[in-house]
C-alpha cells in the first residue's frame, strides 16, 4: 500500500477563539514522498521475535491519506502544541520510552528552536490533565534532504514511563518561533472522527473538534508519531459461566479473557487495523478445542462434546505489531460427563431407636446431600432420628458436572407391634398395620427364627423362617386380623396383625 504525501503548511490559529481569521496555506512542492507500510515494516522483520517487545507504532501514518503541517508557536494566534491519545488500563498496562516525530521550522521565522516533548495521563475526556509525567526537549531545525527522514527527531524520555490509564504523547513549542508539525491531512478529515489529536492554546489542551480552521474545518487529524511502546500479552482462557464440566452435547463456549486494548485494538494491532495490509481479525485468536475443528476468530469459540471424558482446549493470542510481533498461549482442561441420577434405599429403620439410616444410589454424583425437614446430612450413608413412629419424606440431592437432579421417598417408621410371649422384648415386627409386606426381625439377639401366620380362625396362611430377619409378603390375602406366631431355638412370641 502506497501513499503520496503532499506536505503543505496551514498557517492557523484556533478557531474556537477567533472565528472570523482567515488563515494561510503556504504549500511546498518539495516536500514529496510516499509511504509504504510493507517496505517500513519489512525493515525491521530481523527484529522480530515471539516477544512482546517495544515496537515503533505506525498506527497514525496507517490512517492517513496524505499529511499537513500545523504550525505551532507561543505567540497567541497559533497553538503551542498538539497532544496524541492512546489507549491503556491498568489490567493491560503499557511502557513508552520516547517517540519520533516529524517536523520543520519555518523558513521565515528561524534556523532553530527547541521542542518539549511530554507525556500526560489523559483525563476522561481523552485530553492531558495534571502535570506531565515525563519531559525532554529536543532542539530542531530547517532542515530538510528531500526525504522524510531529514524531518525526523526522536524524543528519548528520561527513563520509561508505565501507564495503567489512556495517555497522551505531546509535541509543546514554548518559544515564538514557529515550528511546522506534521499531520495526516486537514483538508481529508484522516482523523476519522476519532478526535484523538488535542491542540494546546492560551494553556489549555483543547478537543480538536472544537478547533476551527475556517471553511467548516476542524482539527480532525492525527500526529503523524511513532511512539516506542511496550506491553505484555497475556492469554487467559475461561469458560462462560464459571463451568468445569457439561453434560454431552451441551454448547460450551470458551472464551479468550485478554485485555482488547492491546490484541482487538487496531492502535497496537495490526491485524485488528483495518487500515492495515494485514487487516485479519480471525487471526487474532487461534483456538484448538479439542473436537477437531482447530478453528480461528474472535475471542469466543462454541462447541459441544458428544462422548464423555476429559478435554484439553488452547487458546492462541497473537498480536502483530508494527515493527514486533508476540504471541502467548493458554490451556484449560474441561470435563464432560453424564448428569447425575439421585436415588437412595433405605438401609435400616430402627423402631426401637426411631432412627432412619439412608444409603445413596445416586448415578454420576460427586456430591449428595439428604434432607429430612430442616435437617440436612452431607454424604452417605446418612442416619435420621425424628424420635418417633411415622412417615417421613427423606430428600437426596445429587450434584455433578455441574448439574443437580433430586429424589424424594417416604420411608415408615412402624410403631413396634404388641408381642407376647418369652420373646416379647427381642422381637420387631412391623409394619403393623401393614398393606402387604411384613418385616419380623430380632433385636439385641440372633437365632434361627421359625414364623407361622393364621388366620382369625387359626388356620395357617403362611409360614417361613430365617436368620435374625424374615420378610412376609401378605399380597393377596383378605384384609383383616392375622396372628403371627414365631419360635426362635425353644423360646416362643406371638403378635396380632392388621391387614389392610
Amino acid at each position: 500500500m502506497r501513499k503520496l504525501f503532499t506536505l503543505f503548511v496551514l498557517l492557523m490559529t484556533a478557531g474556537l477563539y477567533v472565528q472570523a481569521q482567515q488563515f494561510r496555506t503556504v504549500e511546498r512542492p518539495d516536500f514529496n514522498f510516499e509511504f509504504d507500510e510493507n517496505a517500513r515494516v519489512a525493515a525491521h522483520d530481523a527484529s522480530r521475535t515471539v516477544l512482546c517487545g517495544q515496537d515503533t507504532n505506525d498506527y497514525t501514518f496507517l490512517k492517513a491519506t496524505s499529511n499537513s503541517f500545523i504550525v505551532t508557536a507561543t505567540d497567541g494566534q497559533n497553538l503551542a502544541g498538539l497532544g496524541q491519545y492512546y489507549p491503556a488500563s491498568a489490567t493491560s498496562p503499557v511502557t513508552v520510552t520516547g517517540f519520533f516525530f516529524f517536523g520543520v521550522v519555518s523558513d521565515m521565522t528561524a534556523v532553530t528552536t527547541t521542542i518539549d516533548c511530554r507525556a500526560y495521563n489523559a483525563g476522561p475526556d481523552s485530553l492531558a490533565t495534571g502535570a506531565p509525567l515525563t519531559s525532554v526537549a529536543v532542539a530542531v531545525d530547517t532542515s530538510f534532504q528531500g526525504t522524510f527522514a531529514s524531518i525526523q527527531y526522536v524524543a528519548n524520555f528520561p527513563a520509561p514511563v508505565t501507564f495503567t490509564q489512556p495517555f497522551v504523547l505531546s509535541m509543546e513549542n514554548n518559544t515564538a518561533v514557529e515550528f511546522l508539525m506534521t499531520t495526516s491531512n486537514l483538508d481529508s478529515a484522516d482523523g476519522n472522527g476519532e478526535f484523538l489529536c488535542a491542540g494546546l492554546f492560551n494553556g489549555n489542551w483543547l478537543n480538536g473538534s472544537t478547533i476551527g480552521f475556517g471553511g467548516g474545518r476542524v482539527l480532525d487529524v492525527d500526529i503523524l508519531m511513532e511512539p516506542f511502546t511496550s506491553f505484555d500479552l497475556t492469554s487467559g482462557l475461561e469458560v462462560q459461566g464459571g463451568v468445569d464440566c457439561v453434560s454431552p452435547n451441551e454448547v460450551v463456549t470458551f472464551e479468550e479473557a485478554i485485555v482488547t486494548e492491546i490484541a482487538f485494538n487496531p492502535i497496537y494491532n495490526r491485524l485488528a487495523n483495518p487500515n492495515s495490509t494485514s487487516f485479519d481479525t480471525t487471526a487474532i485468536v487461534a483456538w484448538d478445542l479439542d473436537d477437531g475443528s482447530g478453528i480461528s476468530g474472535g475471542n469466543t469459540a462454541s462447541t459441544s462434546y458428544s462422548a464423555t471424558g476429559s478435554y484439553n482446549v488452547l487458546a492462541g493470542v497473537n498480536v502483530l505489531g508494527y515493527f514486533i510481533a508476540c504471541s502467548d498461549a493458554d490451556s484449560i482442561t474441561f470435563e464432560v460427563a453424564d448428569p447425575p441420577v439421585a436415588g437412595f434405599d433405605a438401609t435400616t429403620i430402627d423402631s426401637t431407636n426411631k432412627a432412619i439410616t439412608v444409603t445413596s444410589t445416586s448415578l454420576n454424583a460427586d456430591n449428595v446431600t439428604f434432607f429430612l425437614g430442616t435437617d440436612s446430612v452431607s454424604g452417605s450413608p446418612a442416619t435420621f432420628v425424628p424420635g418417633m413412629p411415622g412417615s417421613y419424606d427423606i430428600t437426596i440431592v445429587a450434584e455433578g458436572c455441574n448439574q443437580k437432579d433430586t429424589f424424594t421417598d417416604t420411608v415408615i417408621i412402624p410403631e413396634l407391634a404388641s408381642i407376647n410371649g418369652e420373646l416379647a422384648n427381642a422381637v420387631n415386627v412391623f409394619p403393623n398395620p401393614t398393606s402387604g409386606e411384613l418385616n419380623v426381625e430380632l433385636i439385641n439377639i440372633a437365632g434361627q427364627m421359625n414364623v407361622t401366620l393364621r388366620n382369625i380362625v387359626g388356620q395357617e396362611v403362611l409360614r417361613t423362617s430365617g436368620f435374625n430377619r424374615v420378610n412376609l409378603d401378605l399380597t393377596g390375602l383378605e384384609s383383616g386380623i392375622y396372628l403371627l406366631e414365631g419360635e426362635v431355638e425353644g423360646q416362643r412370641f406371638v403378635s396380632k396383625i392388621q391387614l389392610d
